[in-house]
């Protein structure tokens, strides 16, 4: 994943697929919020990245099938963001 003109950074695709969705909730709704997960690449130190609709990201999936997330899934991590204005995944 690269977001802006940052580094890029090693991330599981399952946390990958749920920032993906997030991102098209930000877009969508024209909101912003931070997104908060774990880095196991780099010995588990936490990382936070504020998504908005303005700032590109760049998602590169290991996987070529797809990683399964469901509605009410995605559902409960928007309205976490829509409400606190951050969310983990």
């Amino acid at each position: 994943m690269q977001y802006g003109m940052g580094a890029p950074t090693i991330v599981d695709d399952r946390v990958l697929v749920r920032i993906a969705a997030l991102r098209d909730l930000a877009r969508t709704n024209g909101e912003a919020f931070f997104v908060n997960f774990r880095q196991a690449a780099h010995g588990g130190s936490k990382v936070a990245i504020w998504l908005h609709p303005a700032v590109a990201l760049r998602i590169v999936y290991e996987r070529v099938e797809p990683v399964p997330i469901s509605g009410a899934e995605l559902s409960g991590l928007a309205e976490t963001a829509r409400v606190a204005g951050d969310v983990s995944v």
